[in-house]
């Protein structure tokens, strides 16, 4: 039987230890324990496997993280980027995860962002009367 190492379920795990990890910033003295260590090594260690995964590309994760004929997903990667950048933030992870963070976070920025810019810049061609081939030219421009 062939082992399948999903997406969801990794995102969601990540995030959920990064969840943890966060309420437990407020309580110093649990800080210390035994269960706080353990599950901070769990993050890291599931936070360094997954960078291995990350598909150079796109900056996205797999669906079946380990098949990188599978097609590349965006509700994980976000879920593990996110994870990712908290662990940044509260020093669980040191600045050798930046780069692969920068590089989920440029698909996103590209995806999301460029998508609104694009509906923005379309309102504005067609309210000075441009016709739509005119309009996918002069958009196309902007991102390719």
């Amino acid at each position: 039987m062939m082992r399948l190492i999903d997406h969801l379920g990794n995102g969601w795990a990540i995030m959920g230890a990064a969840e943890a990890l966060t309420a437990l910033e407020q309580f110093p003295k649990l800080r210390n324990s035994p269960r706080y260590m353990e599950l901070l090594q769990n993050f890291q260690f599931h936070a360094g496997n997954l960078s291995l995964l990350q598909n150079k590309q796109d900056g996205k994760w797999h669906n079946v993280l380990d098949h990188p004929e599978t097609f590349t997903e965006t509700s994980a990667t976000a879920m593990i980027l996110t994870a990712m950048l908290r662990g940044l933030q509260y020093d669980w992870l040191d600045r050798s995860y930046l780069p692969i963070i920068e590089n989920g976070w440029r698909y996103f920025a590209r995806k999301f962002i460029a998508q609104q810019f694009t509906l923005e810049y379309q309102k504005f061609l067609l309210k000075n009367s441009l016709t739509s081939f005119e309009i996918h030219l002069t958009v196309s421009k902007c991102f390719f």
